[in-house]
C-alpha cells in the first residue's frame, strides 16, 4: 500500500445572514493579514527573505499593532500565511522550469474568498439520514451545508475551508486521507487491456483502438457568457446592479467549467472501467497555448484537470519514457488501475 492521499468533499453551505457576514468580514481580515505578509516578505533582504515559521512568529506582533488581525482565529491565520509560501514555491518551481514569473500580488476588496483550518478550529455536527450538516469554526460561528454524500467525522478530517465563489454560493470542503487502490503487478496484465491517448483539438482524444471522442460544443454558452459580460461593462462599477450582473458573469463563466468538468468525469470513469492501463502523451501544454490561433479550444479542454481525475480514479501516474524507438511517440503517463473501481 502507498502513501495516503489528500480526498476533497465539497458541500454547498448555508450560513445564515449574521454567520455569512461575520465570515466575509473574517475573510477580508485574512485578505489583510495575507497583503501584509507578502508586503513584509518582499520588503525583507533577497538573501535573508522570513520562512512561513518566521511570519507565523511575526503574527503575534502584529495583532498588538493591528487588533483587528486578532478577531479571526489563529490557527486560521497561521494557514493563510503559509498559503504565501507555498505560492512562492509554486513561482520557484515555474521559474526553474524556465518559466517567466512575477511576484505575488496585492490582493483587493472581495479578491480573498476562502478560509483554511487545519487539523483545528472546527467541528462538524452530522448524523447519518439527515439532510444538512453542521459545521463550527472558530470565531465565526455554525455554517449548515448540504450532506448529499457521507460526510466523515470530524476527527477523520485533515483540512476544512470555508470558501465564497464570485456567484455569491458558499461551500465548505473537506479533506481527508486516503489510502490508493491496490494496483496489479504490470506484468500480469493483457496487452487488450491497454489504450493509447492522443491528446487533441480538432477532436478531444484519439485512442489507439481507433476510437474518436469529440470536443464539447460550448459556442452557446460563450454567447451567454459575452452577453452578460458587455452587460457588466455597461453598469457603474461598485453599484448594487454591478454586483448583481457581476454575479451574472459568474454563473454564465461557472456553467462552462461545469460542462467541460461533467464531461470530463463520464470520459475518464469509462477509461478507468473499460482499460487497465491508459498511456497518454506527454503534453506541454503553454507553447501550444501561445502559438496557437485556437488556444481557447485547447483551454477549454482544460487537459491537466483530465490528468488529475484520472490520476485521483486510478490512484497513480507513472511518467515513463517509450522503449522502443519504432513505435508512436505518445506514450509518457500510465495510469494502472483495475476495472472494479467505481469512482
Amino acid at each position: 500500500m502507498g502513501v495516503s492521499m489528500d480526498y476533497t468533499l465539497r458541500f454547498r453551505a448555508y450560513p445564515d445572514d449574521d454567520t455569512a457576514s461575520e465570515a466575509w468580514r473574517h475573510l477580508d481580515i485574512h485578505r489583510q493579514i495575507r497583503n501584509h505578509a507578502v508586503r513584509d516578505y518582499y520588503r525583507a533582504d533577497y538573501n535573508d527573505c522570513p520562512t512561513a515559521y518566521d511570519q507565523h512568529s511575526k503574527l503575534t506582533g502584529w495583532k498588538q499593532e493591528w487588533p483587528v488581525f486578532a478577531e479571526v482565529s489563529g490557527h486560521a491565520a497561521q494557514r493563510t500565511v503559509s498559503q504565501i509560501h507555498k505560492d512562492l514555491q509554486v513561482l520557484k518551481q515555474h521559474r526553474k522550469n524556465g518559466h517567466k514569473t512575477g511576484r505575488l500580488k496585492w490582493q483587493g476588496a472581495g479578491e480573498f474568498r476562502s478560509v483554511a483550518y487545519e487539523h483545528e478550529g472546527f467541528n462538524v455536527n452530522h448524523t447519518t439520514g439527515q439532510v444538512f450538516g453542521m459545521l463550527t469554526l472558530s470565531k465565526i460561528g455554525t455554517v449548515r451545508f448540504r450532506a448529499h454524500r457521507t460526510v466523515p467525522a470530524t476527527d477523520d478530517i485533515k483540512r476544512v475551508v470555508l470558501k465564497k465563489e464570485r456567484t455569491g454560493e458558499w461551500f465548505v470542503c473537506l479533506t481527508v486521507d486516503v489510502e490508493p487502490t491496490a494496483k496489479p503487478d504490470p506484468a500480469e496484465i493483457d496487452t487488450a487491456d491497454c489504450v493509447g491517448i492522443d491528446l487533441g483539438i480538432l477532436s478531444y482524444i484519439h485512442t489507439s483502438d481507433d476510437l474518436v471522442v469529440g470536443c464539447l460544443d460550448l459556442g452557446t454558452e460563450y454567447e451567454q457568457y459575452a452577453r452578460e459580460q458587455r452587460a457588466l461593462d455597461r453598469k457603474e462599477h461598485g453599484s448594487a446592479n454591478w454586483e448583481k450582473q457581476r454575479q451574472k458573469v459568474a454563473r454564465a463563466k461557472r456553467r462552462i467549467k461545469r460542462k467541460v468538468l461533467d464531461f470530463q468525469h463520464k470520459l475518464s470513469t469509462w477509461l478507468v472501467k473499460e482499460y487497465d492501463v491508459v498511456c497518454i502523451e506527454d503534453l506541454d501544454v503553454m507553447p501550444m497555448l501561445e502559438t496557437s490561433q485556437s488556444a481557447k479550444n485547447k483551454q477549454d479542454a482544460a487537459w491537466s484537470q483530465f490528468l488529475a481525475l484520472l490520476e485521483y480514479k486510478e490512484g497513480v501516474i507513472e511518467l515513463l519514457s517509450h522503449p522502443d524507438d519504432r513505435a508512436p511517440r505518445i506514450v509518457s503517463t500510465l495510469v494502472v488501475g483495475d476495472h472494479d473501481n467505481e469512482s
